[in-house]
């Protein structure tokens, strides 16, 4: 059946990411100064993916960005420390605590009362999530860091009018993928169809869309899916094996053994990839019908990486509570 859970999520992207713009438009960050250094502090791999793929986002960064899961030794008065977690419990107040006794600008992204928050200091900055939400989001999870490192200067990505606008796009999203919607009308059925009944790859080209991958497959597994994320030239690396290979209709195991040849696995792997480079990578990947490439953004008609990166995430989490459902 569809996962109530995974719709959740996937309704959730654009409203927390609207909350991180709402935060940042109001001035919550414009206090934080200019850093040396940006440390992104979580032990949680969703949330990592989310820290992987604004490192590899903001290009522009003027100051160097490090994902730990513990405070690194140099962090000092001159440094900007983020915590993203999911758990109120997180051993992660013990570093919260520790960056503001060493002087670090900090900044909160947690689910609410709890020893992390007890950790913060006056000083640090805690980032809203929408009413109700007791969960992180991966696009409110980079639309909160890229608005706070765009209020420290660090980098241009992420304006508080920006991130409101990939909001919307992100919820439109949401109505294109929404239980309501049919197969015929329904993106996100319409992918789910095709990869039902099969393990699933996902793959991204560089650190941005590889993050994604592992993100689809990470939902995927949530509604009991197996599967993986990884990059372009690792799947093609494995092609050959991959690859299903046709029957020959004149073999008779009787005669001539157990039938030999490729491996043939019921699976289906797909390509996430920005609209800039999705025609490459479908000329590229046409010859393998195991293989979709996959860009929602291109049906969205403003061009921003975070448009192409938060409208992907978005359709894909839907895409992952359908899987499961029966036609």
């Amino acid at each position: 059946m569809v996962s109530p859970r995974l719709l959740l999520l996937a309704a959730a992207e654009g409203p927390h990411l609207r909350a991180a713009a709402s935060a940042a438009a109001d001035g919550l960050f414009d206090d934080l100064p200019e850093p040396r250094a940006v440390v992104l502090i979580t032990n949680e791999s969703r949330a990592r993916l989310a820290a992987e793929a604004v490192v590899a986002l903001a290009a522009d960064a003027r100051a160097p960005i490090t994902i730990a899961r513990t405070l690194p030794r140099f962090v000092g008065a001159l440094d900007l420390v983020v915590v993203m977690t999911d758990d109120a419990g997180d051993v992660a107040a013990e570093v919260l605590a520790e960056a503001d006794r060493r002087g670090a600008a900090t900044v909160l992204i947690d689910p609410g009362e709890g020893p992390v928050r007890s950790a913060a200091s006056p000083r640090t900055v805690v980032v809203p999530r929408p009413a109700m939400s007791s969960f992180g989001s991966f696009c409110g999870y980079v639309g909160a860091v890229l608005g706070a490192l765009t209020c420290a200067r660090v980098t241009a990505l992420g304006p508080a009018q920006i991130l409101s606008d990939v909001a919307d796009l992100v919820d439109e999203e949401a109505v294109k993928c929404a239980p309501d919607r049919d197969l015929l009308v329904n993106p996100a059925r319409q992918l789910a169809q095709w990869v039902r009944g099969r393990s699933a790859v996902f793959a991204g080209e560089g650190d941005v869309w590889r993050a994604v991958a592992e993100l689809a497959a990470a939902w995927m597994l949530d509604a009991g899916i197996p599967a993986h994320g990884t990059t372009v030239a690792d799947m093609m690396r494995a092609a050959p094996v991959l690859t299903p290979v046709a029957p020959d209709p004149f073999h008779d195991p009787l005669i001539d053994g157990p039938a030999g040849g490729g491996l043939v696995l019921p699976l289906r792997a797909i390509v996430v990839t920005s609209p800039a480079d999705a025609p490459a990578r479908r000329a590229r990947l046409e010859p393998f019908e195991w293989i979709r490439v996959e860009s929602p953004a291109e049906e969205v008609e403003v061009r921003h990486p975070l448009v192409d990166v938060c409208v992907t995430a978005a359709r894909l989490a839907a895409v992952a509570a359908y899987v499961p459902a029966e036609d």
